[in-house]
Protein backbone atom coordinates (compact mmCIF):
# COMPACT_ATOMS: atom_id res chain seq x y z
CA UNK A 1 0.00 0.00 0.00
CA UNK A 2 2.80 2.45 0.79
CA UNK A 3 4.74 1.61 -2.41
CA UNK A 4 2.20 1.11 -5.22
CA UNK A 5 4.95 1.04 -7.89
CA UNK A 6 5.88 -2.44 -6.65
CA UNK A 7 2.73 -3.85 -8.25
CA UNK A 8 4.36 -3.12 -11.64
CA UNK A 9 7.05 -5.72 -10.87
CA UNK A 10 5.02 -8.91 -11.11
CA UNK A 11 5.78 -12.29 -12.64
CA UNK A 12 2.78 -14.61 -13.14
CA UNK A 13 0.73 -12.25 -10.94
CA UNK A 14 3.25 -12.47 -8.07
CA UNK A 15 4.78 -9.15 -7.05
CA UNK A 16 8.57 -9.26 -6.63
CA UNK A 17 10.96 -6.73 -5.19
CA UNK A 18 13.10 -5.67 -8.18
CA UNK A 19 16.74 -6.72 -8.21
CA UNK A 20 17.77 -3.08 -8.44
CA UNK A 21 16.13 -2.49 -5.04
CA UNK A 22 18.55 -5.02 -3.52
CA UNK A 23 21.37 -3.10 -5.18
CA UNK A 24 20.11 0.17 -3.68
CA UNK A 25 19.86 -1.44 -0.23
CA UNK A 26 23.40 -2.81 -0.49
CA UNK A 27 24.83 0.53 -1.63
CA UNK A 28 23.02 2.38 1.17
CA UNK A 29 24.43 -0.04 3.75
CA UNK A 30 27.91 0.27 2.24
CA UNK A 31 27.68 4.05 2.46
CA UNK A 32 27.45 3.73 6.25
CA UNK A 33 30.68 1.73 6.57
CA UNK A 34 34.38 2.32 5.97
CA UNK A 35 34.10 -0.10 3.01
CA UNK A 36 31.77 1.85 0.69
CA UNK A 37 32.57 0.00 -2.54
CA UNK A 38 30.21 -2.83 -3.54
CA UNK A 39 32.49 -5.37 -5.19
CA UNK A 40 29.89 -8.09 -5.75
CA UNK A 41 26.19 -8.71 -5.17
CA UNK A 42 24.60 -12.14 -5.68
CA UNK A 43 20.82 -12.56 -5.64
CA UNK A 44 19.64 -15.83 -4.11
CA UNK A 45 15.90 -15.86 -3.49
CA UNK A 46 13.32 -13.40 -4.84
CA UNK A 47 11.44 -11.35 -2.28
CA UNK A 48 7.81 -12.05 -3.12
CA UNK A 49 5.14 -9.70 -1.87
CA UNK A 50 1.96 -11.69 -2.53
CA UNK A 51 -0.29 -9.85 -0.10
CA UNK A 52 -0.35 -6.72 2.03
CA UNK A 53 1.52 -8.44 4.88
CA UNK A 54 4.36 -6.17 6.02
CA UNK A 55 7.88 -7.58 5.74
CA UNK A 56 10.88 -6.83 7.92
CA UNK A 57 14.19 -6.33 6.13
CA UNK A 58 17.52 -7.13 7.73
CA UNK A 59 20.77 -5.90 6.20
CA UNK A 60 23.88 -7.12 7.99
CA UNK A 61 27.58 -6.62 7.47
CA UNK A 62 30.48 -8.39 9.08
CA UNK A 63 33.53 -6.66 10.46
CA UNK A 64 36.25 -6.12 7.87
CA UNK A 65 38.70 -8.97 7.37
CA UNK A 66 42.46 -8.52 6.98
CA UNK A 67 42.01 -7.54 3.31
CA UNK A 68 39.40 -4.85 4.21
CA UNK A 69 36.46 -6.86 2.81
CA UNK A 70 33.09 -7.16 4.53
CA UNK A 71 30.33 -9.64 3.80
CA UNK A 72 26.85 -8.17 3.38
CA UNK A 73 23.58 -10.11 3.64
CA UNK A 74 20.02 -9.00 2.91
CA UNK A 75 17.20 -11.04 4.43
CA UNK A 76 13.49 -10.60 5.11
CA UNK A 77 10.66 -12.14 7.03
CA UNK A 78 6.93 -11.54 6.99
CA UNK A 79 5.60 -9.80 10.06
CA UNK A 80 4.63 -12.18 12.89
CA UNK A 81 7.05 -14.92 11.78
CA UNK A 82 10.53 -15.77 13.03
CA UNK A 83 12.10 -17.39 9.97
CA UNK A 84 14.37 -15.18 7.88
CA UNK A 85 14.86 -15.76 4.14
CA UNK A 86 18.22 -14.89 2.60
CA UNK A 87 17.77 -12.83 -0.57
CA UNK A 88 21.23 -11.51 -1.40
CA UNK A 89 24.86 -11.64 -0.35
CA UNK A 90 27.61 -9.29 -1.29
CA UNK A 91 31.13 -8.12 -0.68
CA UNK A 92 32.02 -4.60 0.39
CA UNK A 93 35.54 -3.23 -0.01
CA UNK A 94 37.44 0.00 0.12
CA UNK A 95 37.41 1.92 -3.17
CA UNK A 96 39.92 0.62 -5.72
CA UNK A 97 42.92 2.87 -6.40
CA UNK A 98 42.45 5.48 -9.09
Amino acid sequence: RTHPWLADHAVNHTVLLPGTAFLDLALQAAHHTDTPHLEELTLHTPLTLPDPTPHHLQIRTTTPDTTHHRTLTISSRPEHTTTWTLHATGTLTTPPPA
